[in-house]
């Protein structure tokens, strides 16, 4: 190109450099405030989200992976647990110091077992100290942040106030705990309503069972006391009628030769009519409703007598054996409670062998009872005692039931065949007479009942003769009964002892007779029940007239309440009809002796 070339370029140069300059100042102004125009907006955006996230009952956070939990960055709203942004921001107090110490531990195991899984979101509930002290609940709601090589090393969390929730979680579950508790004292008390509701209708039922035996029982005392009232009337007169064969025969005893045929063949009338009455006398004990005082009692003859009432009672096929191996059997007892125990035992034995019969074993002995044996039974007291037993070969006692045995109205027997008692009424007589009672049963085997009662010194006496020495006198006697034939054998027998007799067989006769002359009687005898007046009617009249004078009522049949009141009258003796001739004349000698 050439010098005038190069002159007209140079004007369109310098033209085309400083347009290019004010287009790139052009561009770059835009640029500048294209990107200060989005600069700004950010800021205003984040501007916007700060104060969104200041408002926000969330507090926002971001702690890098460190001791103490280092706070990167974190919205203002953390004032509301008393804190400021900027005491984390410049690390005066980091995250893990305001955790409950309590907490802690729990958080950083958590946290480590979601790393080591790979979870990168998980949520915690723990405990915050506010600036105040005061300690609140948080959720925290937290992301794993990682870097390139896939490395946790922050973590992003949102934090609420839990502390209300909290709260009525806490209520809740106090309230629910409560409740809970009510649920268990309301079964627990249901439980023992129910439990006493189910007693109480045991203890109707046992009630109404109790009452149909004490039924049964109440028909059974009426029964036995319909039975005594009729063996006390029987007994009157059949004491009478022995009375007269008793007197009679005494009488012609004393006229005939000892050792000759007939005075032996009415020596042994006697001991039959002796015989007679001994069993009259049972027979009263067992059917009298009130109790009589303890006397000597012999058990063997009582134990005759009863296997001798089971021999008639009982089947055949059950075979009684009686061994009677007791030196002395003498115990003090009511006789009819001997009788009691022997019959109860019996025929509870004899009924455990109904089907099939069996052996019944009754045995007598005595027993010395040591120091050492008391000691480990202190029902007993050493001495001697009269041992009673009573062994069957029947079925056998259920171990089962074995302690029940002596309850009241506990039976095995079937409806109308017991009423439970028997065994019971056992167990409180040979208490009462300071005894024992028990038992040794197998099933299949049978049953042994031991009895054992204390023994009294037995001093035998001979049987007196009729032709024995009997006391007499020369006084004057009002004899008094209803019956003929005793006015004649007592008129015979007190004058054959020397005394002078007046009888008379209406007791208003006698009334007149004692009436008439008082002081020639030395001694009333009168029975006790006679029409018209009674003999204690008789002695009220007697004694009334002359107050000092003795007598002597007699009577076929025992009463505690009439002997009782007899003696309250001033009545001196009560003797039992039949009269024995040795027995009145003793009697009499004695009261005119201490009158002396």
């Amino acid at each position: 190109m050439g010098d005038g070339d190069q002159a007209r370029e140079t004007p369109i140069t310098n033209n085309v450099i400083p347009l290019q300059q004010s287009m790139f100042r052009e561009l770059k102004d835009n640029e500048t405030g294209r990107i200060s125009k989005e600069y700004f907006e950010i800021r205003r955006k984040l501007r916007d989200f700060e104060a969104i996230a200041n408002r926000s009952p969330a507090a926002v956070f971001l702690w890098r992976l460190g001791d103490d939990w280092p706070v990167e960055f974190l919205c203002g709203n953390v004032t509301q647990f008393g804190y400021t942004r900027q005491e984390f921001l410049d690390g005066d107090i980091s995250w893990g110091e305001v955790i409950h110490p309590d907490d802690v531990s729990r958080l950083e195991r958590e946290r480590k077992d979601c790393r080591e899984r790979g979870i990168d979101k998980f949520t915690q509930e723990y405990r915050l100290k506010t600036r105040s002290g005061k300690i609140c609940w948080v959720e925290d709601r937290t992301i794993a942040i990682r870097n390139g090589a896939g490395v946790t090393t922050h973590y992003q969390s949102i934090i609420f106030d839990i502390t209300k929730r909290k709260q009525l979680e806490e209520r809740l579950f106090r309230t629910t705990e409560q409740m809970e508790r009510l649920v268990d004292e309301r079964t627990a008390e249901l439980a023992r309503a129910n439990e006493q509701l189910q007693l109480d209708i045991a203890m109707l039922r046992q009630a109404e069972e109790q009452r149909r035996h004490l039924e049964q029982m109440l028909q059974q005392s009426q029964k036995m006391e319909a039975i005594g009232t009729l063996a006390g009337g029987i007994a009157h007169d059949f004491n009478n009628i022995l009375g007269g064969i008793m007197g009679f025969t005494e009488l012609a005893l004393l006229d005939l030769q000892e050792g000759s045929a007939a005075y032996n063949n009415l020596k042994n009338s006697l001991k039959a009519q002796y015989r007679a009455v001994e069993m009259v006398n049972q027979i009263l004990a067992f059917s009298r409703q009130t109790e009589s005082d303890p006397v000597p009692v012999k058990v063997s003859a009582i134990t005759k007598e009863v296997v001798k009432l089971l021999r008639m009672s009982i089947p055949s096929t059950i075979e009684i054996t009686l061994e009677l191996n007791a030196v002395s059997d003498m115990v003090i007892a009511d006789p009819a409670r001997i009788h009691q125990i022997l019959m109860n035992l019996c025929t509870n034995a004899a009924h455990a062998m109904r089907e099939h019969g069996g052996k019944l074993i009754i045995s007598l002995s005595n027993v010395d009872i040591g120091l050492d044996t008391a000691m480990v039974c202190p029902e007993l007291v050493p001495g001697q005692y009269v041992q009673l037993f009573v062994r069957d070969t029947g079925q056998g006692i259920d171990p089962l039931i074995r302690d029940r045995i002596f309850d009241p109205f506990f039976t095995t027997k079937k409806p109308g065949e017991g009423t439970g008692m028997g065994l019971a009424v056992v167990y409180g007589i040979v208490k009462g007479l300071k005894g024992t009672i028990d038992l040794e049963s197998r099933p299949g085997e049978g049953t042994l009942f031991r009895v054992l009662i204390p023994a009294i010194e037995h001093h035998t006496t001979e049987s007196s003769d009729v032709m024995d020495m009997m006391p007499g006198g020369q006084e004057r006697i009002l004899f008094v009964d209803d019956e003929e034939f005793l006015v004649r054998i007592g008129e015979q027998v007190l004058s054959r002892l020397g005394y002078m007799v007046v009888a008379r067989t209406s007791s208003v006769e006698a009334l007149e007779a004692f009436r008439a002359q008082p002081e020639n009687f030395d001694l009333v005898i009168t029975d006790l029940n006679m029409p018209n007046m009674t003999g204690i009617d008789l002695s009220q009249e007697l004694m009334h007239i002359r107050p000092d004078i003795p007598i002597i009522l007699c009577t076929g049949f025992s009463e505690r309440i009439i002997e009782d009141k007899a003696r309250k009258l001033g009545i001196q003796e009560f003797i039992i009809k039949p009269i024995i001739m040795s027995t009145l004349a003793k009697t009499i000698r004695e009261i005119l002796e201490r009158r002396r």
